[in-house]
């Protein structure tokens, strides 16, 4: 199984510090070796564009091979989804793109369809609402797990 990380997941995983638990980050880097994590190139541009200069975003650089960029095939599916689902083209909302923000969400859950792999978001579904448990849902119960079942799934204990 092959994972599509977002930019929540990153971050909270930056929190658990290389230094203090090198065991999980034992753990993610063998993942990543064995092209099991993955991303898109948005969350790549999300990391680098948040904040100051952090070990997150020292770490994207050093494993950018992970940050995918959308293949043609993945643009076919982002533009059926926006004409079937319309609501779901505020994941990309204006403000972001006329301040030239980065926005990745849309391309995390395509990215997941088109490899058959599962979403790692720590976002919350919400009724009515657009995040990416929500188009998950909506794309025929796309796996969607958060950073902790990822683990559990994985028997991690630390």
């Amino acid at each position: 199984m092959v994972y599509v990380f977002d930019t929540s997941s990153f971050i909270v995983l930056s929190h658990y510090y290389r230094k203090q638990f090198p065991s999980l980050w034992k753990n993610i880097d063998n993942q990543v070796k064995d092209n099991k994590i993955i991303s898109v190139k948005e969350v790549f541009n999300e990391i680098e564009a948040h904040g100051p200069e952090t070990d997150l975003k020292k770490w994207a650089r050093e494993n950018k091979k992970i940050f995918q960029s959308m293949e043609e095939k993945e643009s076919h599916i982002l533009s059926k989804i926006f004409k079937d689902y319309p609501k779901f083209q505020n994941m990309v909302n204006k403000k972001a793109r006329l301040k030239g923000k980065p926005v990745a969400d849309p391309f995390i859950v395509v990215k997941a369809i088109h490899i058959k792999g599962t979403v790692i978001s720590e976002e919350n579904f919400q009724k009515d609402g657009i995040k990416i448990p929500n188009l998950c849902k909506v794309m025929n119960d796309l796996p969607c797990l958060k950073l902790k079942d990822f683990m559990e799934k994985h028997n991690w204990s630390f």
